[in-house]
């Protein structure tokens, strides 16, 4: 059995950006972010600092969000053996997972 694993799932997460791509006006208010969004937020939250020097990534997702994107797909590992799609609301201020929204 082989397991997938962080460079697989980036690569599926890469191919959803480019078939995002395919559809403008759903691309202009949605990011799919890879595996480096979850870990950027883990090193912020045990740093218990966000800078723009820490955090180039989420500091850009950021103007993103000021210029429209409504919502945020990235990679959860769960349990070191599963892996879910996390979604940002930004509209509805809500976080949670997608199994096929």
């Amino acid at each position: 059995m082989i397991w997938l694993g962080d460079k697989h799932v980036n690569m599926m997460m890469e191919e959803l950006v480019v078939r995002l791509a395919l559809d403008p006006e759903t691309a202009s208010k949605t990011i799919v972010a890879l595996f480096t969004f979850q870990i950027q937020i883990n090193n912020n939250s045990k740093v218990k600092a966000y800078t723009k020097n820490n955090s180039l990534l989420l500091h850009h997702y950021q103007k993103q969000i000021a210029e429209g994107v409504e919502k945020i797909y990235f990679p959860i590992n769960i349990n070191s053996n599963h892996w879910i799609a996390g979604v940002i609301n930004i509209p509805a201020q809500s976080i949670g997972y997608s199994m096929n929204e």
